[in-house]
């Protein structure tokens, strides 16, 4: 897989992170986690949401956001290449106030 944008450590456990944009291609997983295509080379990733998304006022939010074929951006750890967490979403001009309901 090729690094996308840049390399960091995570201060918890010095593990390697690197990012790669992907499209979700199902939501029906358990636990908030989903199976993203990359874009880059069409490999699928098991990815689950940051936790910004999991917070209380989140959640309800979160499900609404992650849809199928959303393109979203995915932090994946070099040890384990087929597991992800995604962070954000590409496209992050959503209209914040249909989800205010």
């Amino acid at each position: 897989m090729k690094a996308g944008n840049y390399v960091k450590k995570n201060k918890n456990s010095n593990e390697n992170f690197f990012q790669v944009q992907g499209k979700i291609i199902s939501n029906s997983l358990v636990n908030n986690t989903f199976l993203v295509e990359c874009i880059a080379n069409k490999k699928v990733i098991v990815a689950d949401i940051a936790a910004r998304f999991r917070t209380a006022q989140g959640k309800k939010k979160a499900r609404r956001k992650f849809l199928e074929g959303r393109k979203v951006i995915v932090e994946i750890t070099l040890k384990d290449l087929k597991r992800g967490q995604i962070i954000s979403l590409i496209d992050e001009q959503i209209d914040e106030q249909k989800y205010d309901e």
